[in-house]
């Protein structure tokens, strides 16, 4: 749905919009960014409490997640994916290459970059975390039919278009 701010036609459908906080008709519960925010919360509440037998933190988690595709990354593009800012993921690259988790190499191309890929033992964690990850999934995603989830992620993916155009 579209709504243009400035658009006069638009007002009546603004205000019936029970997440739109200028809504007559607001609903707290309905604001969209405050249910993606709390979804995104108890998830990872659930993931950091499944790893937790396994030695794992979800920052760890998430780093091998960034890594899985296999192309080495730098500290840069690894902090653009996963929105941690550039010390804690220094130190978690550290913890990871202390237990021999990833390589860090100079890029040949230029050696002002450090970049980061997974090790076979990193492989190995990655492949055991992703079977305790997938149960969470899919108990996270009961009920919800494959349409709905598709219809939902293409959803999102166009609205963070639409935020990073701003």
């Amino acid at each position: 749905m579209h709504t243009d701010c400035d658009s006069d036609e638009s007002e009546p459908l603004k205000r019936m919009v029970t997440g739109d906080p200028a809504s007559d008709h607001f609903i707290p519960d309905d604001y969209l960014f405050v249910v993606v925010a709390h979804t995104a919360h108890l998830y990872n509440e659930r993931i950091a409490q499944a790893l937790r037998p396994t030695g794992t933190d979800r920052a760890r988690w998430r780093l091998l997640l960034t890594l899985w595709q296999g192309k080495p990354l730098s500290i840069k593009e690894i902090v653009e994916i996963t929105n941690f800012n550039q010390s804690t993921v220094s130190k978690i690259i550290d913890r990871m290459k202390r237990d021999d988790w990833v390589n860090t190499e100079s890029r040949r191309s230029d050696s002002r970059f450090t970049d980061i890929s997974l090790t076979e033992r990193g492989h190995q964690v990655l492949i055991e975390l992703t079977k305790v990850a997938s149960r969470e999934y899919w108990r996270s995603l009961d009920g919800v039919s494959e349409s709905d989830l598709q219809t939902t992620l293409n959803t999102l993916h166009k609205i963070m278009k639409n935020i990073a155009a701003v």
